[in-house]
């Protein structure tokens, strides 16, 4: 198992879209999860959860995932097919390898 540890950055703005394209992300990531490609993952707030910003939006900025892939460009090609793809700013974003010291459920 080779681990990658995404920290997605969102897009400025991009909250909309985010809360739009959410139920196909779901989807599409439940897919992973019962394949064990996706052992954890989840929005990054600016917040405490439950809260929202005055606009009445979540705060979320971006998304962490950890994926279990053979190598980072098969990570890049799913992550660019996500339908979050025009949410997450690639070019602020980070692919890392991931060792993890406590076991992920």
């Amino acid at each position: 198992m080779v681990y990658f540890m995404c920290y997605m950055v969102d897009k400025q703005g991009a909250i909309s879209a985010r809360v739009s394209a959410r139920p196909a992300h779901l989807a599409r990531a439940k897919q992973f999860i019962e394949q064990g490609v996706f052992p954890f993952g989840g929005a990054v707030l600016t917040q405490q959860p439950g809260t929202q910003l005055p606009d009445g939006n979540p705060p979320i900025i971006g998304s962490v995932i950890v994926v279990d892939a053979e190598s980072k460009e098969k990570v890049l090609e799913i992550l660019e097919n996500d339908p979050y793809k025009d949410v997450w700013d690639f070019n602020r974003s980070q692919i890392n390898y991931f060792v993890p010291a406590i076991p992920m459920k």
